[in-house]
Formats: C-alpha cells, sequence, structure tokens
C-alpha cells in the first residue's frame, strides 16, 4: 500500500480507513455559507480591508505631526523647566494625491468582491442544478428502468432452464442490462462531482477566523471600525477629509 503511494516501506504513517461525512448544507441556508465560509471570498474581503485601512492611513497623512519636547533651562539666574511644541508648516498637508488613489483602490477592491461573488453565486446555482438533474435521472432508473431489465432478465433464464434458448433476445438483454448500469454509474459519479463541487464552493465546515490586527499606536482621527465588502451586505465607512 505504501509502494502504491509513493511512500517509502519505513515511514511511519496512520491510515484512515474512512472520513466522516461533511455535514450536510440546506439550499436555503447555502448562501449565507457561501459568504462566511468560502476561500475566494474571504481573499477578495481582505483585499478590501486592506485597501480601506491604507484609505485611513492617507487620510492620517493629511494631518502634521506634533513633536513636543521638554528641557532644563535657566534665565536671568531663573532656573526653571522649560516645555517646548513643534509644529511643521503648512499646517494643512492635505495629501488629496494619496487620499485619492487610496480611495479609487478601494473601489476596486469592492468591485472585485462583488464580481466574485456574483461569479461564485451562478456557479452555485449551477452547480445545484446539475445535483437536481443527476437525482431525478438516477431515481427513474433505479425505480423504473432497472426493476425492468431484471424482470426481464429472470425471464430469459427461466427460458434457458426450460431448454428454450434465444440467441438474439439473450444478447439483447445482456447488453441492456450492461448500458444501463454503466449508465447507472455515470450519474452516480456525474452526482458525486456535483457535490464535491458544491462543497468546494461552499467553504469548509468550520472556517478559519481572520488573523486579528494589530491595533494602532498612533492616535487615529478616523473611525476606528473596519468595514466588511459590500458582498456582506455591509456599509464602508465614510472618511472625513477636507
Amino acid at each position: 500500500m505504501l509502494g502504491l503511494l509513493g511512500l517509502p516501506p519505513s515511514i511511519d504513517i496512520e491510515l484512515i480507513p474512512s472520513l466522516s461525512p461533511s455535514e450536510s448544507v440546506s439550499f436555503t441556508d447555502e448562501l449565507h455559507r457561501l459568504i462566511e465560509a468560502n476561500t475566494s471570498l474571504a481573499v477578495r474581503r481582505a483585499e478590501y480591508q486592506t485597501a480601506e485601512e491604507t484609505l485611513r492611513l492617507e487620510i492620517r497623512k493629511q494631518y502634521p505631526d506634533i513633536t513636543i519636547g521638554s528641557g532644563y533651562g535657566s534665565e536671568d539666574n531663573d532656573d526653571r523647566l522649560l516645555l517646548g511644541l513643534s509644529l511643521p508648516i503648512p499646517i494643512l498637508i492635505a495629501n488629496r494625491a494619496g487620499i485619492a488613489e487610496a480611495r479609487a483602490q478601494r473601489e476596486v477592491a469592492r468591485a472585485a468582491a462583488e464580481i466574485t461573488f456574483e461569479q461564485l453565486t451562478r456557479e452555485l446555482a449551477t452547480t445545484n442544478a446539475a445535483i437536481i438533474a443527476a437525482g431525478t435521472q438516477l431515481e427513474a432508473f433505479e425505480t423504473q428502468l432497472v426493476p425492468m431489465l431484471e424482470e426481464q432478465s429472470r425471464e430469459v433464464e427461466k427460458l434457458i432452464d426450460f431448454g428454450e434458448v434465444d440467441t438474439l433476445i439473450l444478447l439483447e438483454t445482456v447488453s441492456r442490462r450492461f448500458e444501463v448500469k454503466s449508465q447507472l454509474l455515470d450519474l452516480r459519479l456525474a452526482e458525486l462531482n456535483a457535490e464535491i463541487e458544491r462543497m468546494r464552493l461552499l467553504g469548509p465546515d468550520q472556517p478559519k477566523p481572520p488573523a486579528p490586527i494589530e491595533p494602532a499606536t498612533e492616535y487615529d482621527t478616523t473611525k476606528t471600525n473596519t468595514p466588511y465588502t459590500a458582498a456582506r451586505g455591509d456599509t464602508p465607512a465614510e472618511e472625513a477629509s477636507p
């Protein structure tokens, strides 16, 4: 077995005989699961959050950095503690170019997230339709066609027991059984592949939470709430700029 897997015989590995079935997701809950757990959408959401934080940083840059310093001095034999305040000129930098570029990048990230969400919902709808179609055909094969061919095969076997052998009927019966069972296997394979694709689109059963963002060490004049992408239905935070 290890040789078939391409592993050396000396390796210490534990083989699991079977995997537990994944949690079934109904068609009514799948949209929420898609938004929360799909990996492609999670990437777009992270890109949007990055663009949003970049915009906050650019807005922060329009305000000057005030420097406060202290020292000890003497004037007319009067020792005193001195306090200094440094403010760059011009006072308001504006940073309009950086803010405009960051805002444009945020809109690009928003559009990419919305497009990805629309593509995923279309793929999910197509996959669900394939699952339903394969299930309907499987039910028709298993409840109608296969029992009919099994009954026909039993009748042919009875004729053979009685010594009445019709080669053409026997050949046709065997050929039909083989063809139907082959189609039945193809339908089951198509249904399984569609189920696998559906689970891929819906994402893992227990998605990992996003990595925590380190708190800012400097005073931030913008809002502190981090928005989510438009695919989640949340409204992004608005920025205050002069």
